[in-house]
């Protein structure tokens, strides 16, 4: 497994003419193998281009996958958020389309797991064929439930997946004809 880690200084809307944020001074950070020092790498890098005293805030957005998770033994400080992209994509698989789904976020989103797992529970009757497919989800977001909270934390401005930058990223850097991005390749082993 490829580990990559975006990192970036800010956000910001004016430089687009569509409504999407542009992240200012991005920088990634891959590494191929399983090492334990990844977390240390990225600490490194953040030490030299930036004054750790001026930091305010570390978020680590994620799909919560456990290796992103021990972030924390390098970050104590770090707060991890479960991107909206995962979110809505568990919540979709649960719930389809329907306006449901804004209410089960609500929901976890404010510690009502009993409702939660009420409208879970309504769904399987629905579709009873599914039944393991929507409890998986359920508990993926029900395990995840302070990160997704963390959304919602008033200086988190980056809604961002890192889907997105794993595919063009990585597949950029695996191509014959890779465009010019700025993934530190000497990480990358």
């Amino acid at each position: 497994m490829v580990k990559l880690v975006l990192i970036t200084k800010d956000i910001t809307k004016g430089l687009s003419n569509k409504k999407r944020k542009i992240m200012l001074n991005k920088h990634y950070i891959a590494i191929k193998d399983n090492s334990d020092e990844f977390w240390h790498l990225v600490y490194d890098y953040i030490d030299k281009r930036y004054n750790f005293d001026k930091i305010k805030n570390i978020y680590i957005s994620s799909d919560g996958g456990t290796w992103i998770s021990s972030c924390t033994n390098v970050f104590p400080t770090a707060i991890t958020v479960l991107d909206k992209f995962h979110c809505n994509k568990a919540l979709t698989y649960i719930f389809g389309r329907s306006k449901v789904k804004r209410i089960a976020l609500e929901y976890l989103k404010n510690d009502s797991i009993h409702d939660f797992k009420t409208l879970v529970g309504i769904q399987i009757s629905l579709f009873p064929q599914k039944e393991k497919y929507i409890n998986n989800h359920a508990n993926y977001l029900i395990n995840h439930i302070n990160n997704i909270k963390n959304q919602d934390d008033k200086h988190y401005k980056v809604s961002c997946s890192m889907a997105g930058h794993v595919s063009h990223v990585l597949a950029n850097y695996m191509s014959s004809r890779p465009k010019d991005t700025h993934i530190n390749h000497r990480k990358l082993r």
